[in-house]
């Protein structure tokens, strides 16, 4: 099994939208791969941790300061394009509010 295969089924095994089929798929790779085993081990965790997080409302209009702030500091930093970096950490920090949102 190419670990490249098994990305979107170890996805849904951990975001607990897996069928039975992938269940078998992800744990037949997991015991012949370490690094999958290690990763799938490390995001589990991860994911366990939010999940225990208290719900803490955002304020309104959070997600509109939070994308103005990144647009500004894209500005100041003389790009007209929002850099991947930006883009990506806005993207987890919107993702962990609504993650501990719906917990």
């Amino acid at each position: 099994m190419k670990c490249r295969n098994s990305n979107n089924p170890l996805k849904k095994f951990l975001d607990g939208e897996s069928s039975p089929a992938d269940d078998r798929f992800v744990a037949a790779h997991l015991a012949e791969c370490p690094a999958c085993t290690m990763r799938h081990r490390d995001i589990f965790e991860i994911v366990s941790r939010l999940r225990r997080l208290p719900f803490v409302p955002p304020s309104a209009g959070f997600g509109d300061r939070v994308i103005k702030n990144a647009l500004q500091a894209n500005r100041e930093q003389g790009r007209k394009k929002l850099t991947c970096f930006t883009i990506a950490a806005s993207a987890i920090f919107l993702s962990l509010i609504l993650l501990t949102s719906h917990s």
